[in-house]
């Protein structure tokens, strides 16, 4: 059962995303806008004590469709709260330089 409520949720995050790429030309500020709404998101959800099912919803189906950016920043968050800053830091790096790298890959591919 906890997939159905996973999936209904992505189905949300989904066509959310797809609705605010659909209103800007610029589809840089459309991103700006989803990443930066899924971390505010996925921030109330953590400090408001969702749980269960209902967390799975929203953080994994909700909010991990909206963006995954958000996911990358709640790692970033919770490393360094354990007082892993250089860790968390070449995290971030590795994240954006392998993820472009990536990119860049798949389109020459």
């Amino acid at each position: 059962m906890t997939y159905l409520y996973v999936a209904a949720g992505g189905f949300i995050g989904s066509i959310l995303r797809y609705i605010i790429w659909c209103l800007f030309k610029e589809k840089r500020s459309a991103s700006l806008i989803y990443n930066t709404l899924g971390c505010f998101a996925l921030g109330f959800t953590i400090r408001g004590g969702v749980s269960g099912d209902f967390m799975l919803f929203l953080q994994s189906g909700i909010i991990g469709s909206f963006t995954a950016f958000s996911g990358m920043v709640l790692d970033f968050t919770e490393g360094t709260q354990k007082g892993e800053k250089i860790k968390s830091l070449i995290y971030i790096f590795l994240s954006l330089i392998l993820g472009y790298t990536a990119f860049i890959i798949g389109q020459m591919i």
